[in-house]
């Protein structure tokens, strides 16, 4: 498996992430274009190359700080199921996404990143 994490740089990249994982990441496009948030997907690669997206990452550009992270259907990286939606994921998601934190903190200690939210 192979993790990585990209920023979103244009509106039609934040619409292809807001239709796949099914949340409101394109709504942040404004903020983007000012400078004010960065937007991030990270995506997991299997064996067979098959590419999966995993979480939605939102960093305060200026304060070097992520201010949300979300998977499928405001999914969190611990796996939790907050409504219906959630637990239509399948159970090779749900195992992403409990990995994915441990990603998440890999990714902010290397991009000396802090974190204002709970995950």
């Amino acid at each position: 498996r192979t993790w990585t994490i990209q920023e979103l740089l244009s509106n039609r990249e934040l619409a292809a992430e807001a239709k796949a994982m099914h949340h409101c990441v394109s709504s942040y496009s404004k903020n983007c274009r000012k400078g004010n948030t960065s937007i991030w997907s990270m995506q997991m690669t299997d064996a067979e190359r098959n590419r999966h997206q995993v979480l939605t990452i939102a960093v305060d550009a200026r304060a070097r700080n992520i201010t949300q992270v979300r998977g499928k259907y405001n999914a969190l990286p611990n796996g939790r199921s907050k409504n219906k939606n959630q637990q239509k994921m399948g159970q090779a998601y749900n195992k992403m996404l409990q990995k994915s934190g441990d990603v998440l903190r890999r990714w902010m200690t290397q991009a000396e990143l802090n974190m204002t939210c709970n995950i």
